[in-house]
């Protein structure tokens, strides 16, 4: 059997000026891989982005394992070779990769507001190499990014996204940025950031900034929870699930940690590779609202009938990661 089947959903040829800049992604999960270019453009009307390529390539060995595990000793040369050939000829400067919260460990944190930036980074290594069960000094890589600010009893607070890369981690990641043909990096995305990306895309200029959004993601063996205020990222949490009633509970509890009542929520999306709409009626219950699909078709005017609704839910992660 091939190690790669590639199957393209999306692919538009064009000639690149030199304004427009590419951002490209991929998704690595069980043995899919799933890629897509976003140009990215200024025009008088304001910034636009363009979708370039979306599409799946289907490995006979699970891609997850062999980036964020244990690889065989050829399996990160296919990945690497299918990267190449994905992305040939773009101008992007960075590989970013949708990162799910069950490949690395990853948190939310709140850092009082004034520390200067070595302080504050040192704080965040430290609290990730414990949670990570490493020692602090040994090598890794940490990526921080913060998302909200919030007055606690402590004084004010901007709460970071943390994840933690092992050193043997970031070096496959590297191998496969360097792939698009330059001394190119990588970038790292959280699903649940990824996936915030493609709200904030579809919430209208001037929403109420009360207003909450939830995401749903729902995988085999997972489930992810997102949630957005006026369309921006807000918070995230996984945990293992398998039953829609997993989810709706793993909901209830981030709303309730977060002090949020279910009629904060104004809609809710769901996105993955299980988006059953007719099987969350506990959670619409909760809600008092309907699901609908997250397609990320719509963040480009494009007709969401060019793809099989279910099938777009599952390239949520990977656009959303070309957006951020």
């Amino acid at each position: 059997m091939s190690d790669l089947h590639e199957y393209a959903v999306f692919t538009e040829e064009w000639d690149q000026p030199a304004g427009p800049r590419s951002q490209v992604a991929i998704e690595l999960i069980g043995t899919r891989l799933r890629y897509a270019e976003v140009e990215h453009a200024d025009t008088d009307d304001g910034p636009t982005e363009t979708l370039r390529r979306l599409g799946t390539c289907d490995f006979d060995f699970e891609v997850d394992r062999a980036v964020f595990g244990r690889p065989e000793p050829h399996q990160l040369d296919a990945i690497a070779t299918a990267v190449r050939d994905l992305f040939e000829g773009t101008t992007a400067d960075a590989l970013h990769v949708a990162l799910h919260p069950t490949h690395c460990v990853g948190f939310f944190t709140p850092v009082p507001d004034g520390l200067d930036p070595e302080t504050r980074f040192g704080r965040l290594r430290r609290e990730a190499a414990l949670l990570a069960d490493a020692e602090p000094d040994r090598p890794g890589r940490v990526r921080a990014v913060p998302v909200r600010t919030q007055t606690l009893d402590a004084g004010p607070q901007t709460w970071h996204h943390v994840i933690h890369v092992p050193e043997a981690v970031h070096a496959r990641l590297k191998l496969l940025a360097q792939q698009l043909g330059r001394q190119t990096r990588y970038e790292l995305a959280d699903t649940t950031q990824a996936a915030a990306s493609l709200v904030a895309a579809l919430t209208p200029l001037g929403a109420h900034p009360d207003a909450f959004q939830l995401g749903l993601g729902i995988y085999p063996a997972h489930v992810e929870v997102v949630v957005c205020q006026a369309g921006q990222w807000y918070a995230g949490h996984h945990a293992p699930a398998r039953t829609p009633e997993d989810g709706a509970y793993f909901a209830y509890r981030l709303m309730t940690d977060l002090g949020l009542a279910p009629a904060a929520f104004e809609q809710w999306w769901l996105y993955g590779e299980q988006t059953d709409l007719r099987a969350h009626n506990l959670l619409a219950s909760l809600l008092k609202l309907e699901p609908q699909r997250l397609n990320p078709l719509r963040a480009f005017g494009l007709p969401a009938q060019s793809g099989s609704p279910t099938q777009m839910a599952a390239y949520v992660p990977c656009v959303g990661a070309a957006l951020v």
